[in-house]
């Protein structure tokens, strides 16, 4: 027969105020004994409160077990963002529930692989106000460790076992070069590390990271200096760097800039740097300082405002490393109504470009780059501007151009634009410099719109095949609502009398939409934290 808990309580509580009434014949020691007695009693029932509940007559150990999979899980490695994690480690989630519980989590050790402080919530800091330094004490058995707060007093223990770590916040990391790295420098598996901290860049020297995000505001920190580099050149096994500028930095500062020393990273996969135009500097230093493999993949990403020419003040620094652009075969550009920006993606031969151009900025900086496209021999261009100025630059500065890709999304008229361009010689207006001949090697292009072909496709076609260019033919890919609607093949011959043949399979070509969102997903820079 089972005995209501809360009777057990009130017969305890009767039974001490009867002996206590009493107390007149008891010596002092006694009533001590009988009060430790009632109070270990009346705790011991209010303990055994779940003690009846199933999954509390399990064992401890299989308690245990079932919390591990309370663990939050995490994304892979290898991705921009910051890896997800769960708002609450296992550990607190698991301690709330009841002093029997409690007791399991904070003993168990594999609970103890995840520490996740970085929710702001009141739960966290009872956690660490209750457990007190059991955290510092069990900084041996943390792999995944996640801290939004002062946590200095964390980083002094060894971290044999820690793999990832994220850190935000301000720390009172003492700064004088006598200051000691985090975890003591003991933590060889750390692979993963993202920043969003004030704390010195020699305190993050891990030979073991492979990947490393940075976001970078104002800061004391906020400064890429010799310490910076430093460490870059400690983490020699770096895959992915990723570095977001979001201060208001003087880059005309070179304070703390005293080494010049090229650094190799034979490893780096992934280069993604993020910045304002007036902290384009600082993205120009670790393109200079860093030796970059030929396969990495490289994106980059500026916003206004700026000073034109635009395009020259991001990709100036790349130029200079003749195994980049000089290697391009494929350049994508596509034409956005937004705020100025440039977001960049180069890999391998290709190279893509999202453009917010204002008006006035013709060039975009394309003569500051020295002929670095001369080797481009597919340019692809989505919502084309409409400006003749802007086309004579771009095609003038693409003398190996032998495919022409145009997709019209909306009401851009671009291709009447490039007509325009391609019908009369290559010299810009107010310009000295001899006439050329417009993209001598052109022999295709591609055009995708829902809009009918404009009159100047028709005379640029009778233009071209009686000046004998290579253009004899062209692609014509209807489409309304990312459904292609026909596919026609139009061709002239020297006399300009053209041919027009519907191509009966319409499927094995990709409409503008899909074109559009594979270059938005190359040249995409997702926000850090």
């Amino acid at each position: 027969m089972h005995v209501a808990r809360s009777s057990i309580a009130e017969t305890l509580a009767a039974v001490r105020d009867a002996v206590l009434m009493d107390a007149n014949h008891l010596s002092q020691a006694e009533i001590g004994d009988i009060e430790d007695l009632a109070l270990c009693l009346l705790k011991g029932a209010g303990r055994a409160r779940n003690s009846l509940v199933p999954i509390n007559q399990l064992p401890p150990e299989i308690l245990s077990h079932i919390f591990h999979f309370l663990r939050p899980s995490f994304g892979d490695i290898s991705s921009l963002y910051s890896v997800e994690r769960s708002p609450n480690s296992a550990m607190e989630k698991a301690a709330v529930v009841c002093h029997h519980w409690r007791i399991i989590a904070l003993g168990s050790p594999e609970l103890w692989t995840t520490i996740d402080l970085s929710d702001d919530d009141a739960r966290v800091g009872k956690l660490l106000q209750r457990s007190g330094e059991i955290l510092v004490r069990h900084m041996h058995r943390v792999q995944d460790l996640s801290l939004d707060m002062d946590g200095s007093h964390y980083f002094v223990k060894p971290a044999p076992s820690l793999v990832r770590a994220v850190l935000m916040g301000w720390y009172d990391v003492d700064a004088n070069e006598g200051s000691s790295p985090l975890f003591g420098g003991e933590a060889p598996l750390l692979r993963e590390v993202t920043l969003k901290a004030c704390l010195p860049w020699r305190a993050c020297r891990f030979p073991s990271i492979t990947h490393l995000r940075i976001s970078q505001g104002d800061t004391p920190n906020s400064r890429f200096d010799d310490d910076f580099f430093s460490m870059l050149e400690v983490c020699h096994r770096l895959q992915l760097l990723v570095v977001t500028f979001t201060g208001n930095s003087d880059p005309s500062n070179d304070a703390g800039l005293s080494d010049t020393r090229v650094i190799s990273l034979p490893d780096l996969r992934t280069l993604y740097l993020d910045s304002w135009f007036v902290d384009c500097m600082w993205s120009h230093r670790i393109l200079s300082r860093v030796k970059i493999p030929r396969t990495c993949d490289i994106r980059l990403k500026g916003k206004g405002p700026y000073q034109p020419p635009l395009l020259a003040a991001l990709l100036q620094p790349l130029n200079a490393m003749n195994f980049t652009l000089r290697s391009v075969s494929t350049l994508h550009i596509a034409f956005v109504q937004r705020y100025a920006a440039v977001h960049m993606a180069y890999n391998d031969e290709t190279l893509s470009l999202t453009l917010a151009v204002p008006s006035g900025d013709a060039s975009l900086g394309f003569a500051e780059l020295n002929a670095a496209f001369e080797t481009c021999t597919h340019l692809v261009v989505i919502n084309p501007a409409p400006s003749p100025l802007i086309w004579h630059h771009w095609l003038g500065a693409l003398p190996s151009l032998q495919r022409l890709t145009i997709v019209e999304l909306g009401g851009s008229m671009g291709l009447s634009a490039v007509c325009r361009v391609l019908r009369q010689d290559m010299t810009p207006p107010c310009s000295d410099a001899p006439a050329t001949t417009p993209c001598p090697s052109l022999h295709s292009l591609e055009w995708h719109s829902s809009h009918a072909l404009p009159s100047e496709f028709w005379l640029t076609a009778d233009r071209l095949a009686r000046k004998g260019a290579a253009l004899r033919s062209a692609l014509v890919v209807r489409e309304d609502d990312s459904t292609i609607k026909s596919v026609q093949r139009v061709s002239w011959d020297e006399s300009g009398l053209a041919d027009i043949q519907s191509l009966p399979d319409a499927d094995g070509y990709p409409t503008g939409k899909a074109i559009k969102k594979a270059h938005t997903e190359a040249v995409s820079i997702p926000l850090l934290l």
